[in-house]
């Protein structure tokens, strides 16, 4: 296989994003995708745990199949330029997989026909935003992603990770209040400077 260090140039927001692409060593045109990682500040490889690169073993499992990848760092991860999560929000991380696509699409071994999105967690909630917008898009897959609405998802998120870490009932109490509160905001409060500051302001009592 054909693998390369690569930068993507995200035009919209005016940085660079480092990535790997990784392409069948046969002639092609071939299918390809962009990788699209959940939470956090995600390195390309989508490593979160010792010795443990997920889009790295789906690279090299899609590129045995004739399928071409291309898995960037997070902004502010790596060589990435941009501010790393949580100030780059999901809507920041849709940019920058939009340039992937563009970028995947111009490649002369890709069938831009064929290019298509891998999302993990909140990348699948990426994806699928992406996708309803741009008819483009040949196919989209989701791993791991959530089968709720995000509120409900994220009740049940924080009940269960405070549960797990053992916390008290009372102070879980709390948490959960603070989380629906905060909730709450992003529903009645469409301008987002304001929405934010509401929210630093509640976070912060």
């Amino acid at each position: 296989p054909q693998c390369q260090e690569v930068t993507v140039r995200n035009a919209e927001a005016e940085l660079d994003l480092q990535g790997t692409l990784m392409l069948p060593g046969r002639r092609g045109p071939f299918p390809a995708v962009v990788m699209i990682p959940g939470t956090g500040p995600n390195q390309r490889d989508g490593s979160g745990h010792p010795g443990f690169k997920p889009f790295e073993d789906y690279a090299a499992h899609l590129v045995r199949s004739g399928i071409g990848s291309l898995r960037m760092d997070s902004r502010g991860v790596g060589g990435s330029g941009g501010s790393p999560w949580p100030a780059s929000t999901m809507l920041d991380k849709a940019s920058d997989v939009r340039a992937g696509l563009a970028f995947l699409r111009t490649q002369p071994w890709v069938n831009p026909a064929q290019v298509g999105l891998i999302g993990h967690s909140e990348g699948t909630w990426v994806a699928a935003r992406i996708a309803a917008l741009d008819s483009s898009v040949a196919f989209v897959v989701m791993l791991g992603g959530g089968g709720l609405p995000m509120d409900r998802l994220l009740r049940l998120q924080t009940e269960r990770m405070l549960t797990a870490e053992g916390i008290p009932p009372m102070t879980q109490s709390k948490v959960l209040a603070l989380v629906e509160e905060l909730l709450e905001i992003t529903k009645q409060e469409l301008d987002d400077v304001r929405a934010a500051e509401k929210i630093r302001a509640a976070w912060k009592r």
